[in-house]
């Protein structure tokens, strides 16, 4: 058998600005002790998961947020070392809709490591983004559990 430990973490406890919580499991033969390192809950200036109070008191305080999101995106581009992209287009029925080069942006991937393959139609990229998970994230979640063994 196997003992398992993880940790769960935002993806914002690695600098990105929106939460995205990931669960990172590494499992090892029994003879190890499986143990759950924890992780972090939230992240200043990142805007967290919306319930109808929150969403009402973001409503009334939107300049505030605002302010707070552009803080986090750019703090973003700075660990990244570039700006952010244009964050909307204007799709074929004319409305504006999220671009897949700043979502890829918003990940921490190279320019062009989802948007630059040409098989994948734009839908297909943002589905393979909001499904992936922050390079910066996984990095930060391997040092936590190695930090916690070695501390151990």
């Amino acid at each position: 058998g196997y003992d398992a430990e993880w940790v769960s973490l935002p993806a914002c406890a690695a600098g990105a600005p929106f939460t995205r919580v990931r669960m990172f499991i590494v499992a090892s033969p029994s003879s190890a002790n499986g143990r759950r390192f924890g992780g972090v809950s939230k992240c200043d200036g990142v805007p967290q998961q919306t319930s109808p109070l929150r969403l009402e008191w973001q409503q009334r305080h939107a300049d505030r947020l605002a302010l707070a999101d552009q803080r986090a995106l750019d703090r973003w581009a700075q660990l990244l070392g570039r700006p952010a992209p244009d964050p909307l287009e204007y799709g074929v029925n004319g409305q504006p809709r999220l671009t897949a080069v700043f979502e890829e942006w918003l990940m921490g991937l190279p320019l062009g490591h989802v948007t630059g393959v040409p098989e994948l139609a734009r839908q297909q990229q943002i589905k393979a983004l909001g499904n992936g998970v922050v390079p910066q994230q996984a990095a930060l979640a391997v040092r936590t559990m190695l930090a916690e063994k070695v501390a151990a």
